[in-house]
Formats: structure tokens, sequence, C-alpha cells
């Protein structure tokens, strides 16, 4: 299935740390929020680079597998970001 998330979604990175020797209890199920909020676009350091789109140059595609809360599932999203500078009309 295919679909697009709202903007507001809340998506959660998952912990995909391995247990250290000796330690009894797992660290968490979740590494942190996924925040769209400051400047539109999260921290990419921890999504995979897929490449470029073949047909427009001045997409990027990232992807990630994240906790959807709400649905209470993993997704895979893609992110498909636009390094084109935006035109300013005067």
């Amino acid at each position: 299935m295919i679909t697009k998330l709202r903007s507001d979604a809340n998506l959660k990175y998952l912990n995909e740390k391995p247990r250290l020797k000796g330690q009894k209890v797992v660290s968490g199920k979740y590494d942190g929020k996924v925040n769209f909020k400051k400047s539109g676009i999260p921290d990419l350091s921890k999504w995979v680079l897929v490449g470029t789109d073949e047909k427009y140059s001045h997409l990027t595609i990232y992807t990630q597998k994240l906790c959807a809360v709400n649905f209470n599932r993993i997704f895979r999203v893609v992110l498909l970001l636009n390094t084109k500078p935006t035109s300013t009309f005067y």
C-alpha cells in the first residue's frame, strides 16, 4: 500500500542498537520522535540515502523504517527532498 501521511503524523525511530553484554534490561523500543516542524526537514543522519530521481535531478530520495504510533505499525517511509531553490516573484 502506498499512501501519503499527514504532516503532523506521530512517527518514531526504531531503536536498533544491540543489547550490550551483561545488560539485562532492553534500552527501549524507540530512539526518538521524527520532527518535521524544524525547517520542514527531519534529522537526515538517521535516514538511508537511496539516490536522486532520474527524471527530476533536484529530488533526493531517503528512506527509513519508522513506527507509526497511531496505527501501531512499522512503516517504510520514503522522503522526497526537493533541493531546487524556490523562485520568488516581485
